[in-house]
């Protein structure tokens, strides 16, 4: 199962919804999968990610107001479950490549501690596109572990993703 979850996407910013703008890869993957058009989102990332990853309204953590900032403490509930720890349980090899914003004080709030066996991206929001930095400090990494990149972010996703096949 391949999950795309992209922030800031309008209802037709995709040509299969009639934008004018070419998607043809994102439209290919429409046209042969399952195409979800009765969710619900937030205008904000955090609420949408903590609603996707439990199935359950973000209001209940209060992560509905806001984003997680850089220095925040909290981040989704420790106690809550998240669908990559089901697909786990499972028997599946889980990853995710992009932006986490789900919280990131403590090290069991990370990606690799909820459920993802292999993560490749960043925790926070507005990074540098090209250096990977936000607020200064580096914030890409994989599996836990900070990594010096070159090369805009999307390429660098793009390579990683292709060489896991």
């Amino acid at each position: 199962m391949v999950l795309i979850l992209a922030d800031d996407l309008g209802w037709r910013d995709v040509g299969y919804q009639g934008s004018e703008m070419q998607t043809p890869h994102i439209d290919g993957l429409a046209a042969q999968g399952v195409r979800f058009t009765n969710l619900y989102a937030y205008p904000l990332c955090t609420p949408t990610r903590a609603g996707l990853m439990t199935g359950r309204s973000p209001a209940r953590y209060g992560l509905i107001y806001s984003v997680v900032r850089p220095w925040s403490p909290y981040g989704l509930p420790l106690d809550e479950h998240a669908m990559p720890e089901t697909f786990q349980a499972l028997g599946y090899q889980t990853a995710m490549a992009g932006k986490w914003h789900l919280g990131h004080a403590h090290r069991r709030m990370l990606p690799n501690a909820r459920g993802f066996d292999h993560f490749y991206g960043f925790l926070y929001a507005d990074i540098d596109y090209y250096q990977h930095t936000h607020l200064s400090g580096l914030d890409w990494q994989r599996n836990g572990t900070g990594v010096r990149e070159q090369g805009p972010t999307a390429a660098s996703r793009t390579d990683r993703c292709e060489a896991a096949r």
